[in-house]
């Protein structure tokens, strides 16, 4: 792609955790795929930054079998831990200086403040900050949110240059004071489409495996069970789904602190509740639906919707994010307003029900994404931004 002006790097990518969060899973593929092109690649992480303080294997092999050198950095916690943030800000300092990176390229709020400042004081030539999403959104006190904020803007500052996966982000970005535009470039979150339309075939194996009818109508979503993704309002809106329609079998893949609760309020559909708990082959079940359900309060561009998309599967969810460049009303799927468990709901059963605008909105799903969502693409994205940023 660059000919004879492209130059191999030394890169270092910082994310909170490796628990196949979206977040986690974006960089990991974008580090392998760099060190798969000769660049020389390190991903710093936590081990007890996950929600479960516990690193995916998936995500874990994957970054060995590439080769990409996997640092850990216990200290950096998810939440506010100030005595541990000192340490977690020495140690990546030191880390930085001892690796000397031509480009220091963060995905998650709390290393991106951290690995900016070290980033920015031991002048390494590019410092990239990727947003998926606000950390200040992601809680309700007012106190923590400002504070949040604050913080975001100053790693805005700190940043070269800014990496939002949708349009409709940089435009909140501004609007919040999060850097400038000249700073902000739009790279989707890539997925692997040939692995998601290849699955086609494992939706019978899937609901075999759980005891699914092979002719049941099934509603489900693979999330992590979190407030910000809204576990209890799916929960409900499973509930109510199920409740309207005894014919209907709601599938949920995925795992998360909300667990429990969760479970608890789908318990009266008894049978038809099939949780498939935390998977590594995510692309085998949505083969498995005949549509999709996501109730996230925060997003950037939902890697779930995308995946759903790539395998013909429409997708009803909340209009959070960016997700609105992609679900659109009666063409792919459906939007719901944030919280609104009937509105889900309501639409589910509308595409459950009926087949002609279900088939439609499938196929339009699948023709919808271009090759700007594929990983390759995506991992090519970021080389091309490196390259041309860096000084000289």
């Amino acid at each position: 792609m660059f000919g004879e002006k492209r130059t191999l790097l030394r890169i270092l990518h910082g994310v909170i955790s490796l628990d196949m969060g979206g977040a986690p899973f974006s960089a990991a593929h974008i580090a392998c795929g760099l060190q798969g092109k000769g660049h020389e690649v390190y991903l710093v992480h936590s081990s007890k930054g996950g929600r479960r303080d516990k690193s995916h294997p998936l995500l874990m092999d994957m970054l060995h079998e590439a080769g990409v050198t996997v640092l850990d950095v216990p200290a950096l916690l998810r939440r506010p831990a100030p005595l541990l943030d000192l340490v977690a800000t020495c140690s990546i300092r030191n880390l930085i200086k001892s690796i000397r990176p031509d480009v220091v390229n963060t995905h998650s709020a709390k290393p991106g403040l951290m690995m900016g400042l070290a980033a920015r004081t031991l002048r390494v030539p590019l410092f990239v900050h990727t947003e998926r999403g606000w950390a200040h959104e992601k809680t309700e006190s007012p106190v923590a949110r400002r504070a949040y904020l604050h913080l975001e803007r100053v790693t805005a500052r700190l940043a070269h240059r800014l990496v939002a996966v949708t349009p409709l982000l940089v435009e909140n970005g501004l609007a919040l004071g999060l850097g400038s535009r000249e700073k902000y470039t739009v790279i989707r979150s890539g997925i692997d489409r040939s692995l998601f339309r290849s699955s086609s075939q494992a939706g019978d194996e899937v609901r075999r495996e759980h005891g699914i009818p092979a002719a049941a109508r099934v509603v489900g979503s693979v999330m992590t069970l979190v407030r910000e993704k809204g576990a209890e309002d799916i929960a409900r809106a499973f509930l109510t789904i199920g409740q309207a329609d005894p014919d209907v079998h709601i599938l949920l893949v995925g795992d998360g602190p909300m667990r429990e609760r969760v479970l608890e309020i789908a318990s009266p559909l008894e049978e038809r509740f099939h949780y498939a708990g935390m998977s590594a082959q995510t692309h085998r079940f949505y083969s498995a639906m005949d549509c999709i359900l996501l109730a996230s309060y925060v997003e950037g561009l939902s890697r779930v919707v995308m995946e759903a998309m790539s395998c013909g599967v429409p997708v009803v969810s909340t209009d959070s994010g960016g997700n609105r460049e992609l679900v659109i009303d009666g063409r792919t799927g459906f939007l719901v307003r944030i919280g609104d468990i009937e509105g889900m709901a309501d639409r589910v059963r509308r595409l459950l029900q009926d087949e002609p605008l279900r088939l439609a909105c499938a196929r339009e799903a699948e023709a919808l994404l271009g090759r700007e969502f594929d990983v390759d693409f995506v991992v090519d994205a970021y080389e091309q931004l490196y390259q041309r940023c860096l000084p000289g």
